[in-house]
């Protein structure tokens, strides 16, 4: 199994909000799970590169518009805009 690595710019305003969660050997064994969650206001140059993390990653845009680039494809994200990622 490949090592998982994030490399990122958290460019956003102090009353964002980003929490992990440490979940339990028995949460792991059910199929889905709260790893992370947060409400962010970012700002440029914010941008977020992970790989070999093994989870899906659900985000609303509430405004602004941004890019996403994800498996060689590149996708412009406006408000009200969601988007579920599967790794």
């Amino acid at each position: 199994m490949e090592k998982y690595w994030e490399k990122a710019d958290h460019s956003w305003t102090d009353d964002s909000i980003r929490i992990f969660n440490t979940p339990s050997t028995r949460a792991k064994q059910l199929f889905y799970y709260i790893q992370e969650i947060g409400h962010f206001k970012a700002m440029k140059p914010y941008f977020t590169e992970r790989q070999n993390l093994k989870s899906y990653l659900l985000k609303f845009t509430f405004g602004g518009k941004r890019r996403l680039r994800y498996q060689g494809q590149v996708y412009t994200i406006e408000k009200d805009d969601i988007f579920l990622l599967i790794v």
